[in-house]
């Protein structure tokens, strides 16, 4: 869901420390340094180092979660070995110069450790997705923008029309939780993009946008409320509206993950919507989904019963806080309080404590807080029971994110029940 964990991507200045005569010297190691985390899936990383003096600039990058420069830092190099702390996401990379052109290592991150090699000089390879369609397509592909009055912002996206007089059914593409560009791009694969060509390709015209504050569209997602984020949708089915090739009575919603909890809500209000496809959405509250995503992601990694309850204990005493602090500041304020406390009687060493505080609160911001409340407040059962569309839900026996077995009952019910 919301704002998912980045496990290494950075932007480092760092101190070298008092050199031996067998140290590293920061001008031998300069230059790109590539290698391949195995998390369950692949992900690349380059680190690009560059000397100045005694100091040695570097940016650790993740280009499969296309983020770059987040801080990190200070790297610690003695004889053949290195060591780089990434406080603001618990994380710390500790590996060796095997030569002057790889370095083996052991990337640590909240409790679990994945081995990393990297290589310098070595060509970040391509991820080829065979899945992605290639041009040129045969229909018509259009940039667009419409404008939501209520928050007074323009929205852009492409809409793809298919060969023909028309007008056709129209689909628009709702994005999962975190900002998402109109291909709900991450980690190389654009499942917006392969899923809208195939639809436009069989007479389906499919609108899929930028969220709000990402790429080509206007606005703040931050602080952006399921509520907040179907007026979008709103929009995006008004503008259809106007569009001449549209058949009008035939627009429907798709939505993925927290886009399938906002499709019912905006059918819910407005009965003109004509279809539903629901893809991994839930079905349950937010607070029920996460808890139950933490258990089974914690399960994966092999952690034993015992410590999961312990975990699940402080993440409702966090999430009980979120939901009773109506002031989003003093929320997040009371939200590092407990957890600093809970850490300090567990953690021998205070700069631990600041690490996992510090990691803690990157997700614990105000802005992230309002989210997370309306989340936690929200039943989707108050919405698809008011949805008189057809639907389609679709959740998988394998998503880790949001449990199918939970969650696909829960709208099967919801559905029958209005």
């Amino acid at each position: 869901m919301k704002k998912g964990v980045i496990y290494i991507v950075a932007a480092l200045t760092m101190m070298i420390g008092a050199c031996k005569n067998d140290q590293i010297e920061p001008k031998d190691i300069q230059g790109s340094w590539s290698g391949t985390l195995d998390v369950g899936v692949p992900l690349r990383l380059v680190i690009n180092l560059s000397s100045s003096g005694d100091s040695l600039m570097a940016t650790m990058d993740s280009p499969d979660q296309g983020t770059y420069g987040i801080p990190a830092g200070p790297v610690t190099i003695t004889g053949n070995n290195i060591v780089i702390a990434v406080e603001s996401i618990a994380g710390e990379f500790a590996g060796k110069f095997v030569n002057d052109t790889l370095i083996r290592g052991t990337w640590s991150q909240a409790g679990s450790s994945f081995p990393l090699t990297v290589v310098k000089g070595a060509k970040v390879p391509d991820l080829r997705r065979p899945q992605e369609p290639i041009e040129p397509f045969p229909y018509i592909v259009g940039e667009y923008s419409f404008r939501n009055d209520i928050f007074d912002i323009e929205l852009a996206g492409t809409l793809t029309i298919p060969e023909g007089e028309g007008p056709f059914k129209t689909a628009i593409m709702i994005t999962g939780s975190g900002a998402q560009n109109r291909d709900e791009e991450l980690m190389g694969h654009k499942p917006f993009l392969v899923i809208a060509d195939y639809l436009t390709r069989n007479g389906i015209a499919v609108l899929r946008y930028d969220d709000r504050g990402v790429g080509a569209s206007e606005g703040y997602y931050d602080s952006a409320t399921s509520a907040d984020l179907a007026t979008d949708v709103a929009a995006a089915f008004n503008f259809l509206k106007t569009v001449s090739v549209v058949d009008t009575l035939n627009i429907g919603l798709i939505g993925h993950s927290e886009g399938g909890l906002i499709a019912p809500m905006v059918a819910s209000d407005n009965k003109e919507v004509a279809f539903i496809v629901s893809l991994a959405g839930p079905g349950v509250n937010g607070m029920d989904v996460i808890i139950r995503q933490s258990e089974d992601i914690s399960r994966l990694m092999g952690l034993k019963q015992k410590k999961i309850d312990k975990s699940m204990a402080v993440n409702r005493e966090i999430y009980n806080i979120i939901l009773n602090e109506p002031d989003n500041e003093t929320a997040s304020a009371k939200v590092e309080e407990y957890l600093r406390s809970y850490l300090k009687k567990r953690l021998i060493f205070k700069k631990l404590v600041d690490i996992q505080v510090k990691a803690t609160m990157a997700s614990m911001t105000p802005d992230a807080i309002a989210w997370l409340r309306f989340f936690f407040q929200t039943d989707p059962y108050n919405h698809w029971s008011k949805v008189d569309c057809p639907v389609l839900a679709l959740n998988g026996d394998k998503d880790l994110q949001v449990a199918s077995a939970v969650n696909l009952p829960a709208i099967v019910s919801a559905v029958k029940s209005g």
